[in-house]
């Protein structure tokens, strides 16, 4: 009896991060994954809201949540292009802080992404700090 209710655990675990997943991917396609740059939607403060609260936060940091959203190139394509410091919300900067903290985990170069616009990292730094 304990090994079917540990499959049936397992198994609604692995459905819920592939509807996860597919949550992740719908929203990457229609807003910043590089594919279809040209039928993306404007962008929406609201969507960096909402999966801050539901991914990052709601999760309690959860490594394979912000794993997939770094790989949805999160950061590059929707965070970072679209990051304004005057009127950039909380859930924005740390969105940038914590993607910028995975890619550290990982291991993988973090720092490529703002040498486009390298005052504001400084900026960006500087404002978490002070917070």
């Amino acid at each position: 009896m304990r090994a079917i209710k540990q499959i049936y655990i397992t198994f609604h675990i692995e459905l819920y991060n592939k509807s996860t997943w597919l949550q992740h991917s719908q929203l990457a396609n229609q807003y910043w994954s590089p594919q279809n740059k040209e039928s993306h939607l404007p962008y929406d403060a609201s969507i960096v809201e909402s999966i801050y609260q539901a991914e990052i936060l709601g999760s309690n940091f959860s490594v394979r949540r912000i794993m997939m959203l770094k790989f949805s190139e999160y950061l590059e394509n929707y965070l970072w292009p679209h990051y304004e410091t005057d009127e950039a919300m909380h859930a924005h900067m740390m969105s940038i802080i914590v993607m910028i903290n995975e890619k550290f985990r990982e291991r993988v170069p973090a720092w490529q992404v703002f040498l486009k616009k390298t005052r504001l990292i400084t900026r960006i730094l500087r404002t978490s700090t002070a917070r």
